[in-house]
């Protein structure tokens, strides 16, 4: 049966798509989600050259979104492994690290150079219908298989690039994801990773798009925190204007 309610979720920032992702979550339940960020890129001469994976960078060069301040030291239930903190902010770096220095770049970064340097740099045509690297291979599927008894399972399954007249968008697919803590960390790891492809190709940044499979928490209360803290600024924005 269809679901009689949206299940795609869209903004211009990251915070934005990721608040309006969240309110269909804590409404409906979906098992399966779609985040749109369709204005990734806030200054284009702050995207770095090289996978630079220090989050005061991305700041300056993605639109996290207006309200980040106001939900980055947010406490949340578990501590990133690769940042040690269990902030909103350690949680995103933790993604952006994973994105483009830690496994998943260790697993795809060959596949994902190969579509900047022979699919996006003068093939045109049916070429770039194989902009696509994948994160899973045989012994991952055997893994998931086994899951949640085995650790260390990529959330991200494969990533495939689109052009479109000079512009590069990027779609990434999740097997599952902890939507709390990994949620938006995710989002703007996959922008900061389209944002070095597109500077690496000489194209314009285009849209952030992610499917999720299966939509998990881990702790539910991560979900809430983050959604009230950006629910109350809002108002407070509101009552400002008035």
């Amino acid at each position: 049966m269809t679901a009689n309610y949206r299940t795609e979720a869209v903004g211009d920032s990251f915070v934005e798509a990721y608040a309006d992702a969240s309110d269909l979550w804590l409404r409906h339940r979906p098992q399966s989600l779609t985040v749109r960020v369709t204005d990734p890129v806030s200054e284009w001469s702050a995207v770095p050259s090289d996978r630079d994976t220090q989050l005061d960078t991305w700041r300056q060069a993605l639109r996290l979104g207006d309200q980040f301040s106001t939900i980055e030291d947010v406490s949340l239930s578990k501590t990133s492994p690769l940042t040690g903190g269990d902030t909103v902010a350690h949680w995103v770096e933790d993604r952006v690290i994973e994105q483009l220095d830690g496994g998943y770049w260790g697993q795809s970064g060959e596949a994902i150079e190969e579509c900047i340097d022979q699919g996006l740099k003068g093939y045109p045509g049916n070429r770039r219908n194989a902009l696509i690297a994948n994160l899973f291979d045989e012994s991952d599927r055997q893994k998931a298989m086994k899951a949640p008894k085995v650790k260390g399972l990529p959330c991200v399954s494969h990533l495939q690039f689109t052009t479109d007249f000079g512009t590069l968008g990027l779609c990434t697919t999740l097997r599952s994801q902890y939507f709390g803590l990994k949620g938006l960390g995710n989002l703007v790891a996959s922008g900061a990773l389209l944002a070095y492809a597109a500077r690496q190709a000489d194209y314009e940044v285009g849209e952030v798009r992610e499917e999720i499979h299966n939509v998990t928490t881990h702790d539910e209360e991560n979900v809430r925190k983050i959604y009230r803290k950006l629910q109350d600024a809002e108002q407070e924005d509101e009552l400002v204007e008035a």
